[in-house]
């Protein structure tokens, strides 16, 4: 690769500069002080960023060395070719390694990659670690200082061996070989406290273990997932068959019902038949004239006394089951929501069911949102602890008395100083100097009230910023108690709902139930009736075939209209012999 031009907008003491590179060789020549270290600076920064500030030794940080007087922020670009394609790195330096920001830019794809403290751009490209490149690519100023004397005795090929073995000219193979044993053992042995290797094993294997557990516990809510949706469906397919099955009891019932009803018809139509051929067998033995006894005739009379007694009896049955029997298909009608027709289909009864899920559902879905702003609300009220005990700890420090009486004594000790040197420097006196000392004391003292009051701002400045996430934090907390209020509202809401479903389906029941036992009844009294009829059937066929001499159509008359029996003498006999 080579580097095609860099800009730097500003970097130590160069600023606004732009310098374009060749393939080949390239020398810079410039005067003292110009910045040919600094531009060297630059380039390593670009591929492996610079180290924290350090204003007590300039010389071991580059930071604090090429950061410019009076700011905190350093910017440049630096473009180089590579296996045919071009790159742009753009970077921007702060006071602290965190305020650093590398961007690698591919111009032909326009790809980016944000470039971290972990994995430098140097690593990336040229395969060395930071100390590799500076102990063989890249040279500091005065790192190279030779003694003539020991040049005179070799030393100066010992270090050009060493350069070529180990990449550092002042250490030897056999010292590289021994750190490198050394920091092996430091980072393999296990006996040792801050062995990176066997904490990072461990911290791997913990890792791995959490990982398992995290998949396990993954696949174990999957599967219970599953079986959880194979439950709600075989939740939903028995409702439907026993809605289905309601629905087949329902009409199977009411053919039932029909049945006996069909039947309880034809009884009565056979009972007519029978009744009609009774009547043409009266009027075929109408022409026989026995001699009445008259104690038969008493005992006939009794009798059909009794007959018209049951007859009234029955019929007074008839009105009472027609009574009882339009109260129950009333009944059933508001019970099974059927037709006003008799032995109609029963309608579609209200889904209590399906209602039922539909509120189950809502209460689902109500019961997850309410648990979600519950969570929402945890972390809101612990990020709202968490700014409070970092506003707590973020002091703002109360210096501007402080930076009052440094600034007046700055300014008093400048103005004394400069006042006093210029006489004294004019006559070529030796106390000039010393007043200089009183000025350089009085500027040590200004720029002392600077750093003071930046710090100051600084503080105040994060103080505010906390005290807005603070706000934030809180109108968030006020919103999401809202919500919670709400889905709780809500919630309850869904709740009543079911309570009051779950009782109309009770009551349903209930009334389904009543007019089932109703209906029961209403089936045996007219079982009870039919049997009853029946026999006073069969009592009117045993009359007629014991006296087959009588008219025996005026008597059933008789005992139909509740007529006294005619005397004996308006009887009327068969003429039949």
């Amino acid at each position: 690769m080579f580097i095609k031009r860099i800009e730097i907008g500003q970097f130590g003491n160069l600023k606004d500069v732009a310098i374009n590179f060749e393939p080949a060789a390239n020398l810079i020549v410039a005067p003292n002080e110009w910045g040919k270290s600094t531009l060297i600076d630059f380039i390593f920064a670009v591929f492996y960023g610079m180290d924290r500030n350090n204003p007590r030794n300039l010389r071991s940080s580059n930071r604090s060395r090429n950061m410019p007087w009076g700011s905190d922020s350093m910017n440049g670009a630096l473009f180089f070719q590579k296996n045919g394609l071009n790159y742009e790195v753009r970077c921007e330096f702060g006071s602290q390694p965190r305020m650093d920001n590398i961007v690698l830019i591919e111009e032909k794809l326009g790809k980016t990659i944000e470039i971290d403290s972990e994995q430098t751009l140097g690593k990336r490209i040229f395969g060395l670690g930071e100390h590799s490149f500076s102990q063989s690519v890249y040279v500091q100023q005065m790192s190279l200082a030779l003694n003539v004397k020991d040049d005179k005795k070799g030393e100066l090929l010992h270090q050009l061996a060493s350069l070529g073995t180990s990449g550092a000219s002042d250490i030897s193979s056999a010292a590289v070989t021994e750190r490198l044993s050394e920091a092996l053992l430091a980072l393999t042995s296990t006996r040792r406290q801050n062995a990176v290797i066997p904490n990072l094993e461990s911290e791997r294997f913990q890792l791995r273990e959490q990982l398992a557990e995290a998949r396990a516990r993954e696949t174990r809510e999957a599967e219970e997932l599953l079986e959880l949706q194979a439950l709600e469906a075989e939740v939903i397919h028995l409702a439907e068959r026993v809605r289905s099955g309601e629905r087949k009891l329902s009409k199977t019932e009411y053919m039932i019902q029909l049945q006996d009803l069909e039947q309880a018809v034809a009884k009565e139509q056979a009972i007519k038949g029978q009744l009609e051929q009774f009547e043409k067998h009266l009027k075929q033995v109408e022409a026989l004239e026995p001699a009445p006894v008259g104690e038969d005739f008493i005992a006939l009379d009794q009798e059909i006394k009794q007959l018209q007694v049951e007859s009234s009896t029955l019929e007074s049955i008839s009105r009472n089951l027609e009574i009882e029997r339009g109260a129950m298909m009333h009944e059933l009608n508001l019970a099974f929501k059927t037709d006003s027709t008799e032995y109609s289909e029963p309608k579609e009864q209200p889904n209590f069911n399906e209602k039922s899920q539909q509120l189950r559902s809502q209460k689902q879905v109500c019961d997850k949102e309410l648990r979600s702003a519950y969570a929402r609300q945890q972390q809101i009220e612990l990020n709202k602890e968490v700014i409070q005990e970092q506003a707590e700890v973020t002091a703002v420090p109360q210096t501007q008395e402080t930076e009052k009486k440094l600034k007046v004594l700055g300014l008093v000790l400048l103005v004394l100083g400069f006042a006093s040197a210029l006489p004294a420097g004019i006559m070529w006196h030796p106390a000039a100097f010393s007043f200089v000392l009183i000025s350089a004391l009085g500027y040590y003292f200004h720029s002392r009230v600077k750093k003071i009051y930046s710090d100051r701002q600084k503080a105040e400045i994060e103080q505010l910023a906390l005290k807005n996430k603070l706000a934030e934090a809180e109108n968030d907390l006020t919103e999401v108690n809202a919500a919670i209020n709400e889905l709780e509202e809500q919630s309850l809401v869904l709740e009543e709902k079911q309570n009051a479903l779950h009782e109309a389906k009770s009551q349903m029941l209930q009334r389904q139930q009543q007019a089932k036992i109703r209906e029961e009844s209403y089936l045996g009294n007219e079982k009870r009736f039919l049997e009853r009829r029946s026999r006073f059937c069969d009592i009117i066929d045993n009359l007629i075939a014991a006296y087959p001499y009588l008219n025996t159509a005026d008597i059933v008359k008789k005992i139909k209209s509740s007529q006294d029996l005619p005397q004996l003498d308006n009887l009327e006999y068969s003429t039949r012999k």
